[in-house]
């Protein structure tokens, strides 16, 4: 199966959207384990926006002209997170483009990514490691005083001290 990733991105800051490159190539990367073959425009075109204008880097209608046309040719959308507030304009457009042509949407949410992040670091597995990091860019992100306010948002199952 083909999935078209998509993730929020846009941001004013040029750190946030670093963080969320970082956080859309590891969600890629967990669904290409998965045995899909995956098209995440955040991870192809975030190497891609240095080399272009400046004006190009925050014009939406450039970026969806680039990347609806891949759209169309996924058999899913995979939406990430699957928190109704991080849905940019991108991934509502996104949402609303595959919804028009038929293209079926999945939400998916960090409790899928089968990993369960603990915070006693000698204790952690390399993937726990890089989920905790994620965390970690999460909680500087949304104004998080620590990783640990971090951890109880992405996975509110958990028992976090």
């Amino acid at each position: 199966m083909i999935i078209y990733l998509a993730t929020p991105y846009s941001h004013q800051s040029a750190s946030a959207r670093e963080a969320r490159f970082k956080i859309s190539c590891q969600v890629a990367a967990w669904a290409m384990r998965q045995g899909h073959t995956v098209f995440c425009p955040i991870a192809h075109s975030h190497p891609i926006a240095e080399f272009l204008p400046e004006e190009l880097l925050m014009d939406h209608e450039f970026w969806m002209n680039q990347d609806l046309p891949m759209l169309h040719m996924c058999d899913e959308l995979w939406v990430y997170p699957n928190d109704a507030a991080d849905v940019s304009n991108g991934v509502a457009r996104e949402i609303a483009e595959s919804t028009s042509k038929g293209i079926p949407v999945r939400y998916v949410s960090p409790k899928e990514l089968d990993i369960i992040p603990i915070t006693q670091s000698e204790s952690l597995t390399d993937e726990q490691r890089r989920i905790l990091r994620v965390c970690k860019i999460n909680a500087d992100l949304r104004g998080y005083t620590d990783e640990s306010e971090a951890l109880r948002h992405a996975f509110p199952w958990l028992e976090v001290e």
